[in-house]
């Protein structure tokens, strides 16, 4: 059996023949998360039921923000923009408060849906977000620097975007607009 002190480090190591006070050793215990944190811990038996701590999420990133993709702007194949107008701070806030219905990794609040990788959250789906693909986004990009304009046309164009890629950037751009 291996003795730890009260600080939680073995003290010495025991050698044959020697034995510990029982004054100034205690057992080892087998859970490592009591060893860690000194008491016993109390697990839930079932813990798809149980209630949900209150989490600490962080908002999207700023490439998510409709207003705020440009040229430069990371472009994934999967790209999800989000409309001025919503109130994501609100989602978040609900999200981390447990008011979000889960499904798995993915939150459902005020019929959006978002995931998240490593604490923070990205829009999915729902009313006030754009799905657009990799095309999609960099023609978003153009259209937020130049506008609809002849010269953002001529740059999507060079830039070997499709015409389905520039009608959703277009319509994500014209749901940006004032």
């Amino acid at each position: 059996m291996a003795w730890i002190g009260p600080n939680g480090y073995a003290d010495r190591i025991l050698g044959a023949g020697l034995r510990p006070s029982p004054f100034q050793l205690r057992p080892r215990p087998s859970d490592p998360l009591q060893r860690m944190h000194g008491a016993a811990l109390n697990w839930p038996s079932r813990p798809s039921i149980a209630p949900a701590a209150p989490n600490a999420f962080r908002g999207p990133a700023q490439r998510h923000r409709l207003t705020k993709v440009d040229q430069g702007t990371v472009a994934k194949d999967l790209n999800t923009v989000i409309e001025p107008g919503v109130d994501v701070a609100a989602d978040v806030e609900a999200i981390n408060q447990g008011l979000a219905q889960r499904a798995g990794d993915r939150f459902i609040v005020n019929g959006r849906t978002y995931g998240v990788h490593d604490g923070t959250l990205y829009p999915i789906s729902g009313p006030g977000l754009h799905q657009l693909d990799r095309g999609g986004f960099k023609a978003l990009g153009v259209l937020n620097k130049f506008g609809d304009s002849p010269r953002a046309a001529e740059i999507m164009q060079k830039m070997g975007l499709s015409q389905d890629a520039i009608d959703a950037g277009r319509a994500a751009w014209k749901a940006g607009q004032p």
